[in-house]
C-alpha cells in the first residue's frame, strides 16, 4: 500500500497514471463521513421503494456528506503468458474543498465516526494532509476567479498563517542585498494546498525576490535580480499549476474514467454516487439519467457482491451471509483455492508491500485490494468453468470479462439488483411474517443480520416483519420454533387484519342470517 498526502500526492501522481494505462483492471472502496442524514422518510430506505425512490433517498444523503478516504487497487498483469499479478494500492485521504466562494458544508454522523475510529481511522491525516478535489463546476469556476483576482480566494483563516510570513520578508527585504536570503520560520505550519499560495503571494508582492520550499515546510527566500527572475519564472508555479494542484484527486477519477478500464467495487452503489458527484458532477434528479451519466463515465464496472451470490452454489464455500461481507468472502475464497494449480497468483508491487500479512479492514485501500483479489478469483473460477477456455492454455483477460459479461454493470442492491447499461429486473414483492409473543433477544439479532426490514407494531406483543426474500422468512420461522408461546407465520391481510377479521365475521353473520330468513319463509 502507498499512502496518499497532500505532501506526496503531486510526486506519486505520475506512477498513479502510468499504473492506470497499464492496469487490467481497477477496485476501489470509500470511507465516508455517515450514510443516513436523518431517520425521516425523505431520507431512509425501505423495503417497499421502488428503484427510483431509492435512488432519490440515496442521493439526498450523497450529497449531505463527504468522502474522507478513497483506496485504488490496481491489478497489473505481470507476463501476458501466465496468470500472475502485481497489485498496486494506494490509499488516498481526502478534503473537501474549503475556498471562501467554493466552501464545503457537509454532514457527519457519529456513528460512522466511532465506527471507523474503531477500525483505526486518522482524523488528523484527514483534516490535515487530505488530498483537494473539485468537480467539474467548481474547477472551472475556479479557473475564471483565478483570471479575475486571486487573493480573493484566500479566506481569513489562512491569512492568519500566511500574514507573519509576509511581514517578515517585507521588514528583511530593504536592507537585504541581491543574493541574501531568509528563512521564514513562521512558515513551518503546513498549508496542505495553500504552500503554493504562500509561495504566490510573497511574488506577487515582492518583485526582486524568489522563494522555494525547503524539506521541513520551511520556506526560503532570496533577493534577485530582474534577469534571475524572469530564468526562475520559467520554471516556477503559475496560476494555471494552482489551479491543477486544487484539482488534486479529481485528475486522477478523469483518468480512470478515460481510461475506460474495468472498475470493481463490492456492494458500490454508494461508492459510485460518491465518486460521481464529488469528483464530477452533483448527481441528477432522474434515475435514469444517472444510469446514463455513470455509465458514460465508467462503461465497465462489477459488483463483487452481486458475482459471488449469484455464482455460490458454484462454488460451494460461503453463503450468503458470508457475501455480505467483503473480509468473509475473501477469507472463504482463499481457502477454498488453496494450494490450487492455475490459479491466479497476486503479489504486491515494490513500494506496496503494507498488505503482504494483511491489513486493518475499513481502510480504503486495503479494501480495494481485497475487493480486487476476489474479483479475480470469481474470474477465473467461471473461466474455468467454461469448456473452450479451458483448451486455451493462455487465459487472457478478455476471456474473464467475456465469462463475467452478464454480471456487467449489474450493482447488488438488497434481494436483486440494478443494471446501469440496461433496463432493471423486475423487483421482488417484499414478503412479511406475523409475530405474536414476545421474542427472545436471539430473535432480534437475527433481525439485525438479515439486512433491510421493516417492523410493524400491530399491539402488545404483536408485529408484522416485512423482509426482502422469502428464504430471510424461513429463517425467521425457523429461529422461532424452539420458543414456546412465540408464534411466527406467513402474514395474510385476511387472516391476520383486525379489520378484515371482522369483515369476515360480520359476512359471515349476515350470509347464516340470511339463509336463516330463507328458511324459514319457506316453511311458513
Amino acid at each position: 500500500m502507498c499512502e496518499v498526502n497532500s505532501e506526496n500526492f503531486e510526486r506519486i501522481f505520475p506512477e498513479m497514471c502510468d499504473v492506470i494505462n497499464r492496469a487490467e483492471f481497477i477496485a476501489m472502496d470509500t470511507e465516508l463521513s455517515g450514510l443516513w442524514k436523518s431517520k425521516e422518510a425523505p431520507f431512509q430506505a425501505s423495503v417497499f421503494d421502488t428503484l427510483p425512490i431509492r435512488y432519490e433517498k440515496l442521493r439526498k444523503n450523497v450529497s449531505a456528506f463527504t468522502m474522507m478516504q478513497i483506496g485504488l487497487s490496481m491489478f497489473v498483469r505481470e507476463d501476458p503468458s501466465d496468470i500472475r499479478y502485481l497489485a498496486y494500492t494506494y490509499t488516498v485521504y481526502l478534503a473537501a474543498p474549503a475556498l471562501p466562494t467554493l466552501n464545503s458544508v457537509f454532514h457527519c454522523e457519529a456513528s460512522s465516526l466511532y465506527f471507523l475510529s474503531a477500525h483505526g481511522f486518522d482524523f488528523n491525516k484527514w483534516l490535515y494532509d487530505g488530498v483537494p478535489y473539485l468537480t467539474e463546476l467548481q474547477a472551472s469556476e475556479l479557473e475564471r476567479q483565478l483570471d479575475f483576482r486571486w487573493d480573493g480566494l484566500i479566506s481569513m483563516t489562512v491569512w492568519q498563517f500566511m500574514r507573519s510570513p509576509c511581514f517578515a520578508v517585507a521588514e528583511w527585504i530593504g536592507g537585504a542585498a541581491i543574493g541574501d536570503t531568509i528563512l521564514v520560520e513562521e512558515a513551518v505550519i503546513q498549508l496542505g494546498a495553500w504552500d503554493s499560495f504562500l509561495h504566490f503571494a510573497l511574488r506577487e508582492m515582492f518583485p526582486n525576490v524568489w522563494t522555494k520550499a525547503t524539506p521541513n515546510g520551511q520556506v526560503l527566500v532570496w533577493k534577485v535580480t530582474e534577469e534571475q527572475r524572469r530564468e526562475l519564472m520559467k520554471d516556477g508555479k503559475n496560476l494555471r499549476t494552482i489551479c491543477l494542484e486544487f484539482q488534486g484527486f479529481t485528475r486522477v477519477a478523469r483518468l480512470v474514467s478515460a481510461s475506460g478500464k474495468p472498475v470493481v467495487g463490492h456492494n458500490c452503489l454508494l461508492d459510485l454516487m460518491h465518486f460521481f458527484d464529488k469528483f464530477f458532477r452533483p448527481l441528477p434528479e432522474k434515475y435514469e439519467d444517472f444510469k446514463e451519466q455513470l455509465n458514460d463515465l465508467l462503461p465497465c464496472i462489477y459488483d463483487t457482491k452481486h458475482i459471488a451470490l449469484s455464482m455460490k452454489k458454484d462454488l460451494r464455500c460461503y453463503n450468503g451471509d458470508a457475501a455480505a461481507s467483503l473480509s468473509g468472502l475473501h477469507a472463504a475464497i482463499q481457502r477454498k483455492f488453496k494450494g490450487k494449480l492455475l490459479c491466479p497468483k497476486i503479489r504486491h508491487a515494490p513500494g506496496h508491500s503494507r498488505y503482504v500479512n494483511g491489513g486493518q479492514i475499513h481502510e480504503a485501500g486495503y479494501d480495494a485490494f481485497l475487493c480486487g483479489s476476489v474479483f479475480l478469483f470469481l474470474a477465473h473460477q467461471l473461466v474455468s468453468n467454461d469448456l473452450c477456455c479451458r483448451l486455451v492454455h493462455t487465459l487472457t483477460v478478455q476471456d474473464m470479462l467475456r465469462c463475467l459479461s452478464p454480471f456487467t454493470n449489474c450493482i447488488k442492491i438488497p434481494c436483486s439488483y440494478l443494471c446501469l447499461s440496461g433496463e432493471d429486473p423486475p423487483q421482488a414483492k417484499p414478503s412479511q411474517v406475523i409475530v405474536i409473543g414476545q421474542p427472545p433477544p436471539s430473535f432480534f439479532q437475527l433481525l439485525c443480520k438479515i439486512g433491510p426490514h421493516m417492523v410493524q407494531p400491530q399491539g402488545q406483543h404483536r408485529f408484522i416483519v416485512t423482509v426482502h426474500s422469502k428464504h430471510r422468512i424461513k429463517e425467521l420461522m425457523a429461529a422461532a420454533m424452539p420458543n414456546e408461546g412465540l408464534f411466527v407465520e406467513s402474514y395474510s391481510v385476511w387472516r391476520h387484519t383486525r379489520l378484515s377479521t371482522a369483515v369476515l365475521w360480520l359476512s359471515g353473520i349476515v350470509c347464516t342470517s340470511s339463509l336463516f330468513w330463507l328458511i324459514t319463509s319457506h316453511f311458513k
